[in-house]
């Protein structure tokens, strides 16, 4: 065959099919016809999808060859299979070709051979999305002591034995909170009533002087500039679970504590 660009010539349906026809009034055999039949309408099919407009390369190539369903250990294959390994995968190929021109005839038979040839579903490996309680090393970690029983003791059941500490069960709950929660400590206030003396009760341990916490700042300073998370949505996401954090406070915080901010703006 000729390496040249062929010339480009304008052919319509009607032109097609007096061809076709042509042919069978020769005497030409009639599996001959069919196969010039299907090339011609496989022809008509892809030019009517060319000209769409949301018509891409790749979806061009699945529809007329099937989808790619190749893995690198497939095509490779293990030191003794190469050989076999290339052969089955041309075989594939082949005849994933040979059945796109034949069936193209009819209107959809793209998108079934790519459907017919895709990839079958794979089945979920086990633990597949999960964590193990390991994982989860920034969660509070709640003892739950026996109600009524505890090491040494007699074991109730056979009234024998004693009973020993064993590897804690592991129970894993997620809840959900805003990223900035507050606590409000309510300090009993006593008065006198022949002095009118007022003894408030002393802030827990840890408390401190500051209403807020140097880690407020530190965790804005994260969500704004490590992952991208606006003040004025912080503050709306804030706003909604009831521990108000405005934008403005936020910055003020960020210039209070840390340097950075003050100096990038």
């Amino acid at each position: 065959m000729s390496s040249h660009q062929p010339q480009r010539i304008e052919l319509d349906l009607a032109r097609l099919s007096a061809i076709v026809e042509a042919a069978r009034a020769c005497g030409m055999p009639d599996d001959m016809v069919s196969d010039i039949e299907a090339v011609f309408a496989s022809y008509a099919f892809v030019h009517t999808q060319v000209e769409q407009k949301g018509t891409t390369i790749r979806r061009l190539r699945r529809m007329l060859f099937g989808a790619r369903t190749e893995k690198t250990r497939h095509v490779c294959g293990q030191a003794g299979d190469e050989g076999q390994a290339s052969s089955s995968s041309d075989t594939n190929s082949n005849e994933s070709s040979d059945q796109a021109t034949s069936n193209e005839s009819e209107p959809g038979a793209g998108e079934r051979n790519s459907t017919e040839a895709g990839p079958k579903e794979k089945p979920k490996r086990k633990g597949h999305g999960r964590k193990g309680a390991a994982s989860y090393r920034g969660a509070e970690r709640v003892p739950v002591p026996h109600p009524s029983l505890r090491a040494g003791d007699v074991c109730p059941s056979c009234e024998r034995g004693k009973l020993y500490q064993l590897t804690p069960a592991v129970l894993v709950r997620i809840r959900g909170q805003a990223p900035l929660t507050g606590y409000v400590y309510e300090l009993e206030r006593l008065r006198c009533n022949s002095c009118g003396e007022v003894f408030k009760a002393p802030a827990p341990d840890g408390v401190g002087e500051e209403k807020y916490d140097v880690t407020t700042a530190v965790l804005i300073a994260v969500l704004k500039y490590g992952f991208g998370l606006p003040f004025y949505r912080m503050a709306r996401l804030q706003e909604a679970a009831a521990v108000p954090m405005p934008a403005a406070t936020q910055w003020e915080l960020l210039l209070r504590t840390i340097a950075g901010p003050e100096a990038v703006h």
